[in-house]
């Protein structure tokens, strides 16, 4: 019996690095031990960054933004604007933020730039490739220069019933094909995702499989290989639940599934997993994640999903969050430099650069 064991143990084992192999998974080494730096620049509670070519941009709870380049972490930030709401880069390389006033402004060398006014709760900007900006707020998408209102005539889950009103969105971003991908998070009461084709200014629908938004708070939305749009989903709510999701010709599979309470009661091997955001290395062509395991690499390739523990970091979890009972997600964005450095945001610990197996949090 003991030899069977051992047996099934070895071919396990070999099933897995194989399966690692397949899916280009071999290279990832896993970190072990980090040197850790802190820098306590007592500016606020971050709450947003951006990554603009080796610069990156830091949003805080009082609506300070800062500036801090990848070449001198360890400095104090760059003060650059106060009373943001949003921000973001634009395709020629250049800020552009929303103020309380309802202001869009882009920044110049000699301060501040009028763009536009919008007379709404402005949530998130971005830009597509021709560098036209849109505004998504709490109204809907506004285009930036022609101020036009846009909102969709269905949505796949609106669990509140305010006509043309959207709830604050967890994400969002431009894909290579110009089209805006919005995310939203109602915590028990699923999720959703939209999109808004800015060639056209039309929405498109996504079908899905299996899973439907409505059992799904979306995390983060990305772009990985061969134009696959990845969404990921988690949710503590009295259990721990998640899963990713890869949409291509915006059709949605559930490509790992960890909603533990889709199974039967038998099924002692399907455990939940609380599942973060996510977000596509360029440098090594892999899919990063984070969930209550820690950082997880990731690779969806001719159907076939694996993945491998790479970090597991000791970060602060704080109890409550909207919409749901449960712990809040201790890391809510990641994003990768051209490099490949792991820029990543948490919601007790400050906001951490990883260079290879050195690791700088502000905070």
């Amino acid at each position: 019996m003991t030899r069977l064991v051992l047996l099934m143990a070895i071919v396990v084992f070999l099933s897995s690095g194989c399966r690692e192999r397949a899916c280009g998974l071999s290279t990832i080494v896993p970190l072990d031990s980090i040197d850790v730096d802190s820098v306590n620049h007592s500016l606020g509670t971050f709450t947003d960054f951006h990554i603009i070519d080796s610069t990156v941009l830091l949003l805080t709870d009082s609506g300070k933004l800062f500036r801090v380049p990848m070449d001198a972490l360890g400095t104090s930030p760059e003060f650059l604007l106060d009373s943001v709401t949003a921000f973001t880069a634009s395709a020629d390389g250049s800020i552009c933020a929303s103020r309380e006033n309802g202001s869009v402004d882009r920044l110049t060398r000699m301060g501040t730039a009028r763009v536009t006014s919008i007379d709404s709760t402005v949530h998130i900007l971005r830009f597509n490739s021709k560098n036209v900006g849109y505004a998504v707020t709490d109204r809907g998408i506004i285009s930036l220069s022609s101020s036009k209102l846009f909102f969709p005539d269905s949505l796949q889950n609106s669990p509140f019933t305010i006509d043309d009103f959207w709830n604050k969105p967890r994400c969002a971003f431009v894909d290579s094909d110009d089209n805006l991908w919005v995310g939203f998070n109602y915590g028990e009461w699923g999720g959703n995702i939209v999109v808004f084709d800015t060639k056209t200014e039309q929405f498109k629908m996504i079908e899905f499989d299996t899973l439907r938004p409505s059992s799904a708070p979306i995390m983060s939305l990305f772009e990985g290989k061969n134009g696959v749009i990845y969404a990921t989903s988690g949710l503590m709510h009295f259990d721990i639940a998640g899963g990713i999701f890869a949409i291509e010709n915006f059709k949605a599979k559930l490509i790992y599934d960890k909603f533990a309470w889709n199974v039967s009661e038998n099924d002692i091997t399907n455990v939940g997993e609380y599942i973060g955001p996510g977000a596509f290395n360029e440098k090594n062509k892999q899919v990063l994640y984070y969930s209550n395991l820690g950082f997880s690499y990731a690779s969806y390739e001719d159907g076939l999903f694996c993945s491998v523990s790479y970090w597991k970091p000791r970060l602060l979890w704080r109890y409550g969050q909207s919409m749901a009972v449960g712990y809040g997600m201790n890391v809510t964005k990641i994003q990768f430099t051209k490099n490949g450095s792991l820029v990543f945001l948490t919601t007790a610990n400050g906001i951490g650069f990883l260079n290879g197996d050195h690791l700088i949090f502000y905070k």
